[in-house]
């Protein structure tokens, strides 16, 4: 009934690996004095391979504008259904890769949880096996102890004349000892059929554990090594502008690399702070709790205020 242990279970969760968020040609910024005006955004296409709704990127893209209105108290962003900048979403082989690695992770964090459970119904079968023996043990000790002294007592008296008394007190001891034999015999087929199960779950867990650390070895396999590729592209051709998405994980690192292929829209380079929107790679960000750093502001107060 050896359980395998559960720490060979490891996931090396590396979602996409290191993030860059490129711009294409770049000429002058769309408004021709920078910040003045906002600069208007539309909706393009979006792939229907992407999880995502119109609505779900209009709120995304609100609260980019939001983002980088803070930095002037003043709006630059603006949706206008003849927008300057066409937002795309354009489904790449990096986001099927993506997307393949999210489900493989997916898969194995469900079966992470149902080995959890089985865990604990291992552990609970096991416990129960464990007090249900001790009382076995200490049931066949006190037959045993019982059997003999009856033994002993008969051997003694066999063939001699005993009392009625006495012969009450081997009548009760005898009682004593089929009714503890009888117990001891129930118990024995109840122990069986709970050591069976016990051992039973155990099989059933270490083989899921195998399968775990299959899977987790396909995940390592073709996930494990970061890969730098990019998520957005910011394009201007003449009068024509975009804004590219080709990949991202959930609406959170949407919404990082959207702030900052605006920031490119609205005339900004990249910045050092690794922590910053405008960063170079999507990697340090805080997308769950994004605000623009001390670098980023600078950067949008240069700008508008040139």
């Amino acid at each position: 009934m050896n359980l395998k242990a559960l720490g060979i279970v490891s996931l090396v969760m590396i979602l996409g690996g290191f993030l860059t968020v490129n711009y294409g040609p770049f000429s002058s910024p769309s408004a021709k004095t920078p910040c003045k005006e906002p600069l208007t955004y539309r909706l393009g296409d979006i792939d229907s391979r992407f999880d995502i709704t119109k609505d779900q990127l209009t709120k995304v893209m609100k609260e980019v504008e939001t983002l980088w209105g803070t930095a002037l108290d003043r709006q630059l962003l603006d949706y206008k259904k003849d927008g300057k900048v066409a937002i795309h979403l354009i489904y790449s082989e990096d986001q099927k890769r993506t997307e393949a690695e999210q489900a493989l992770a997916k898969r194995i964090q469900n079966q992470k949880k149902y080995i959890k459970v089985l865990e604990n119904e291992y552990k609970d079968l096991k416990s129960r096996f464990e007090a249900k023996h001790n009382e076995y043990q200490k049931m066949t000790t006190t037959y045993n102890k019982k059997a003999k002294a009856y033994y002993q007592l008969k051997s003694k008296w066999k063939g001699k004349g005993i009392t009625s008394q006495l012969y009450s007190r081997l009548e009760k001891i005898e009682k004593e000892v089929k009714d503890l034999r009888s117990e001891i015999q129930r118990k024995e087929e109840n122990l069986e059929l709970l050591r069976q199960q016990t051992n039973a779950k155990s099989r059933q867990l270490n083989t899921l554990i195998d399968q775990q650390n299959e899977l987790v070895t396909r995940y390592n396999r073709r996930f494990g090594e970061a890969k730098k590729f990019n998520q957005g592209r910011y394009i201007k051709n003449g009068d024509e502008e975009r804004i590219n998405i080709f990949q991202f994980s959930n609406l959170a690192q949407l919404k990082v690399v959207l702030a900052h292929e605006a920031g490119h829209a609205l005339g900004l380079d990249h910045v050092e702070n690794p922590k910053s929107i405008m960063h170079s790679i999507m990697e340090k960000q805080d997308i769950f709790n994004l605000s623009l750093t001390d670098e980023d502001v600078e950067a949008i107060k240069d700008r508008c205020n040139n």
